[in-house]
């Protein structure tokens, strides 16, 4: 860290940013700010589906209704910080629509391949899966990157 930047955020200020920034799709956000969101999506994810199995093993119902609301209520301001942390590396926010799009096309096409019978030797289904497993990969570079040094088009550095 040198002598001008601001001190990493930590949990519990991510979280709240994460919140009182959750429809702000413009500006930046910090590799810590947006891996602290995503640990607190995923506990909470874990949260609520620990209370949906106990509520279930009751109830019998098979359904994973808080973990659903939990995750559908997390989805805007996880787009949002999204958003902001490909901001904060130079990116265009659109390229969220090609990690989303990706796997729901090829989800699609795997679908419509087994309906054809195309997937019956399983090339189609491997080319599917490393296709998604390297998207997924680099995004995850991009996610871990550090962010542009200095004010770039999305707005000034968030770490000075």
């Amino acid at each position: 860290m040198d002598s001008g930047s601001k001190p990493m955020i930590g949990p519990v200020a991510a979280v709240k940013a994460g919140f009182r920034k959750c429809v702000r799709f413009g500006g930046r956000a910090t590799r810590a700010e947006y891996w602290w969101w995503v640990l607190f999506v995923f506990l909470g994810r874990a949260v609520f589906q620990g209370v949906d199995d106990v509520i279930n093993s009751e109830t019998s119902l098979g359904e994973n209704r808080f973990r659903i609301l939990f995750t559908m209520a997390m989805l805007l301001p996880t787009m949002s910080a999204t958003v902001r942390r490909l901001h904060d590396i130079g990116k265009t926010g659109w390229w969220l629509a090609v990690w989303v799009g990706c796997p729901i096309v090829a989800i699609g096409a795997l679908g419509a391949s087994l309906d054809q019978g195309i997937a019956d030797q399983g090339g189609f289904i491997a080319l599917v899966l490393i296709t998604s497993a390297a998207i997924g990969v680099w995004w995850i570079v991009w996610m871990v990157r550090q962010g542009e040094s200095g004010g770039n088009r999305f707005g000034p550095d968030p770490r000075a």
